[in-house]
């Protein structure tokens, strides 16, 4: 959370390259998790927000509802609807 805040006041140590932010994640390979992320950009503001700190940063939909404006409902709604898209994007 103090990263997230960090980075919400403009405070960032250094610029990463692109690939170095791609999540490891032992269930899918780089290249999926890759198209992933290029999903999420295709969204609206608020669900990039929302999938990217569930993504790339692995908060759950509580803590996003405690770092952000959104209620852990709507978190929570954003988040499964992304999943069930990923299910029948990747049968």
């Amino acid at each position: 959370m103090i990263d997230y805040k960090n980075a919400e006041a403009g405070y960032s140590p250094e610029e990463a390259d692109p690939e170095e932010q791609l999540v490891e994640c032992p269930s899918y390979p780089n290249h999926v998790m890759r198209e992933v992320f290029e999903l999420i950009d295709t969204k609206s503001v608020v669900q990039m927000e929302v999938l990217n700190l569930y993504y790339r940063c692995e908060y759950s939909a509580k803590d996003i509802s405690q770092i952000t404006e959104y209620s852990y409902a709507q978190c929570h709604k954003i988040i499964s609807r992304f999943r069930e898209e990923l299910r029948e994007l990747y049968k």
